[in-house]
């Protein structure tokens, strides 16, 4: 007789058995139980599941669409912790991992033995290893659906390499991963002097003061902050009505020489990715890269971060990732729903 829990599984994963051949559009977000799961415009697949323990240790994984596309999966640490290098799956030893190299993840498998280990994941509850604070567990509670959404995106129903329903039909006729959007290379500007700086700055501060002044912005004092953008222009950030969550924001592309021409400086992304930026939280710039970044905090550990970069005359969306539920897990193991290089 089927426990409620895999009733439960069962009908959830309904859906996505019968749309197989369908892929889904993408980008898109699911939470199953304890894993959260992302898929860009790639079709590369996210998923990470928190600890059950504060602080504690997570998976992370990672698979690229296509036939030959790759697969990572890694036991990553959050805070302090330490992870020793043993594992246990429901309470049973199971084989070690390879040693991490990057960031928080301290062991990872690849390829084949990710696949491999993640079939063996999915019909268990717990995964666990010792650490400087005790043992630390992560819950493998909806691990299955989130993999066979993943298949399900990628075409991998029916295939050899599917996580969770393969079957005989060859890899080779796994869709091929959309192409990655490549955006025009940012060329550095000539630097701004302190001098040019600090007139641009007055300028737009000078010219906002109005509107700050009037309701609803309660006579907010804006504090500005000027970059160099390209030859002709400046990027101008002014930063008021601040409270412990960030900042609002205003952002001008500005003509470098007086008389002073300014203009919201334009973010852009395509329609599917379905981002409207808030401009508040905390918002960076960096002139050497192009890039700025707009991070607002939902909790510890949570909230929505992407980057932009300069195309010469707009910001255009280079990376976007979200955590949509506080577990301690650092930025860089969100899942991710936009992605281009350049």
């Amino acid at each position: 007789m089927f426990s409620a829990r895999w009733t439960w599984l069962a009908l959830t994963l309904l859906p996505a058995l019968t749309q197989a051949a369908t892929p889904e559009p993408v980008p898109l977000t699911r939470v199953f139980q304890d894993w959260r799961v992302a898929c860009d415009n790639t079709r590369r697949c996210t998923a990470v599941s928190g600890s059950t323990d504060n602080p504690g240790m997570g998976l992370y994984i990672v698979r690229e669409a296509g036939a030959k596309g790759s697969t990572r999966l890694s036991a990553i640490s959050y805070d302090d912790v330490a992870l020793r290098y043993e594992f246990h799956l429901d309470g049973r030893p199971t084989e070690p991992w390879k040693y991490g190299s990057k960031g928080r993840e301290y062991y990872y498998l690849e390829n084949d033995a990710a696949v491999e280990k993640l079939r063996e994941l999915r019909n268990s509850d717990t995964l666990s290893s010792n650490s400087n604070f005790g043992e630390r567990r992560v819950s493998l509670q909806g691990l299955s659906a989130a993999l066979l959404l993943m298949d399900s995106v990628q075409g991998r129903i029916g295939h050899p390499s599917a996580f969770v329903r393969p079957g005989y039909q060859a890899d080779s006729r796994v869709p091929p991963a959309p192409a990655i959007p490549k955006l025009p290379r940012f060329t550095l500007a000539p630097a701004l002097s302190e001098a040019e700086q600090q007139a641009i700055g007055d300028y737009m501060i000078a010219l906002s003061k109005d509107e700050l002044s009037a309701a609803p912005h309660q006579n907010w004092q804006a504090q500005a902050e000027v970059y160099s953008l390209d030859p002709t222009h400046a990027l101008v950030r002014l930063r008021y009505g601040c409270a412990e969550d960030g900042c609002n924001h205003s952002l001008y592309r500005v003509s470098r020489t007086a008389p002073y021409q300014a203009t919201p400086l334009e973010l852009k992304a395509a329609p599917e990715a379905d981002v409207a930026p808030e401009l508040y939280g905390q918002i960076s710039f960096n002139p050497v890269s192009g890039q700025l970044k707009i991070f607002r905090e939902m909790g510890k550990d949570c909230g929505d971060s992407s980057i932009w970069q300069y195309d010469g005359t707009a910001m255009q969306l280079k990376d976007r990732r979200t955590m949509w539920r506080c577990d301690s897990i650092n930025e860089d193991y969100w899942p991710v729903t936009w992605r281009a290089k350049g």
